[in-house]
């Protein structure tokens, strides 16, 4: 009887030792355990951050891309039209110049009409006093002539004179009369020439106009672009700083 509490004592004592190992080996895996499902977890939420930040990175490269492209385009065609706009700029002034100049010219032409004008209607007011003069009786007075001239080679000499003094004043007048006609023509023509001139000049103007709109939409896109680019500039560098700091965390934990 003896013997047999001895072994019942020995099969408790066993237990007891053994239970004592299950309640350490429990309160020693079990922590370990869940340690590690916890980094798990962790883990696999910062690749899925790191995944969405390679997405958006790669968007906000594309459109960076994209937006440099638009930019070097719209550059490119400012270029052409600041060009354009130069040499729209130099046939204005050119065509303003020559409009100037023209009207300068017309100006000294109507002077030189004018002046032209008077020196006829003096000429043939002279040359009309003495057509009345010599004809006022209806003709010439050759017998007036024939009267007071000394010898009959007074009278031809004094006869001759008399036609030379008249077809003078004729050649003056119609002179003067060619010149006025010269210089009106030359005036009309000049008018004329200046009057398509300011058409042009208007018409050019007005591309000028244009151009400066376009010029000025341009530069409108263009800065909007920039201020675009400059966005996606920093989403890159914030997203690609981001990312080194997940794929740090992730070389620690792993």
């Amino acid at each position: 009887m003896y013997n047999d509490e001895k072994r019942k004592a020995g099969c408790f004592a066993i237990a007891a030792q053994m239970c004592f190992f299950a309640v350490f080996l429990c309160a020693t895996v079990t922590p370990v355990y869940c340690a590690s499902h916890e980094a798990k977890d962790a883990l696999k939420e910062k690749q899925q951050q790191l995944d969405e930040i390679y997405k958006k990175l790669e968007y906000s490269k594309r459109k960076l891309t994209e937006t440099k492209r638009q930019e070097q385009s719209v550059i490119n065609k400012l270029f052409i039209i600041n060009r354009d706009l130069k040499q729209t700029k130099g046939q204005l002034s050119r065509a303003q110049y020559q409009i100037q100049r023209n009207e300068s010219k017309i100006g000294y032409l109507q002077g030189s009409l004018q002046e032209a004008r008077t020196r006829m209607q003096t000429k043939s007011a002279i040359f009309s006093k003495r057509i009345n003069e010599i004809y006022r009786t209806g003709g010439v007075n050759l017998f007036g002539l024939l009267l007071t001239s000394d010898t009959l080679a007074d009278f031809i000499s004094r006869s001759y004179f008399f036609e030379k003094i008249m077809g003078r004043d004729m050649d003056i007048v119609t002179q003067i009369i060619e010149e006025h006609t010269k210089i009106k023509q030359n005036k009309q023509e000049l008018e004329g020439v200046t009057v398509e001139i300011k058409k042009l000049a208007k018409t050019i103007e007005g591309k000028k106009t244009y151009i400066e709109n376009l010029a000025e939409e341009k530069q409108k896109i263009y800065k909007s672009l920039e201020q675009r680019k400059k966005e996606y500039e920093k989403n890159v560098a914030e997203l690609e700083q981001s990312s080194r700091e997940i794929e740090q965390w992730i070389k620690k934990i792993r």
